[in-house]
C-alpha cells in the first residue's frame, strides 16, 4: 500500500485542490448552462461538496455528531424561527 497517496487525499492540499476545481465547475455551471436539472439540482449537490471542501481546508477534524437525535432536529427548528421573523 502505497502510504504516500493516502496521506496526500486527506490532507488540506487535496480539499484545496478539490476546493477550487468545483469552484470552478460551479462557475461555469452559473455562468453558462440554463437548463432545467445541471443547473438547479446538480449545481446545489456540488455546492455542498465545494463548502465541505472549503471547511476541510481549515479544520482538520470535521464532527457531525455521534448518534441521530430528533432534539437536534427540533433545535434547529427553533433556531430557524427567528430568522424567518428577522427575514419577514
Amino acid at each position: 500500500m502505497n502510504t504516500k497517496n493516502t496521506t496526500f487525499i486527506g490532507s488540506r492540499w487535496f480539499y484545496a485542490i478539490c476546493f477550487i476545481g468545483l469552484f470552478i465547475v460551479e462557475t461555469l455551471i452559473a455562468l453558462f448552462v440554463r437548463d432545467a436539472f445541471i443547473r438547479p439540482y446538480m449545481g446545489d449537490i456540488l455546492v455542498v461538496i465545494l463548502i465541505y471542501c472549503f471547511v476541510r481546508i481549515f479544520i482538520t477534524e470535521v464532527v457531525l455528531g455521534t448518534s441521530f437525535s430528533w432534539w437536534d432536529i427540533v433545535c434547529y427548528a427553533v433556531g430557524c424561527v427567528p430568522l424567518f421573523f428577522i427575514k419577514k
